[in-house]
């Protein structure tokens, strides 16, 4: 593909990601479901120290695997406010998956092909709600994307071994994370 379509096309792609996805980061507090608990979690594994056993109220909380906790602890230790970073690690995600979605497409096909699956991907519903909320499943389609996106990188355009065993890594990220990082497979 042509080095300066690809990377033309990707700051405009990113910009308007960056329109779509973070606006509002900053301005509202976690929503009742999952939102408060997971902030939550957050806050108190930053405010103790214990990153490794999770603690809501100061009880052990199992119900989830803590990486997308350790996520927004992570974002609320370098912030210092848990309004933006209980979003960040979804914002993020969303924009590493347009990135491969992108890529990949501009990879296997052109550019053209590339930019409009990222397009398309960014005005699916689902995508725009996972991305823009503090919920465990936009990190887990970012972890499926990027193992998918490593075992096509080896596959289709490789061999690239260093894609195919990171692929792998991403699926189990994916797995702990919510338990379905298998899915490429």
């Amino acid at each position: 593909f042509n080095s300066d379509d690809y990377y033309q096309v990707l700051s405009m792609l990113l910009l308007f990601a960056a329109v779509i996805l973070l606006v509002g980061i900053g301005w509202r507090s976690p929503w009742p479901a999952d939102e408060p608990r997971f902030a939550e979690v957050a806050r108190e594994m930053v405010d103790s120290g214990q990153w490794f056993f999770p603690q809501r109220g100061g009880e052990f909380y199992p119900d989830k695997p803590p990486v997308f906790m350790w996520a927004i602890a992570l974002f609320y230790g370098l912030t210092g406010s848990l309004k933006v970073a209980f979003l960040l690690p979804n914002a993020l995600a969303g924009f590493l998956t347009l990135f491969l979605v992108y890529d990949l497409g501009s990879r296997l096909w052109n550019v053209r092909v590339g930019r409009n699956a990222a397009l398309l991907l960014m005005l699916a519903p689902q995508f725009l709600i996972q991305s823009k909320n503090a919920q465990i499943d936009a990190m887990v389609m970012c972890w499926i994307t990027l193992g998918c996106y490593g075992l096509l990188r080896h596959f289709m355009t490789g061999p690239h071994w260093r894609w195919y065993f990171a692929g792998w890594a991403f699926m189990g990220l994916g797995v702990i994370t919510k338990g379905v990082g298998f899915l490429p497979l």
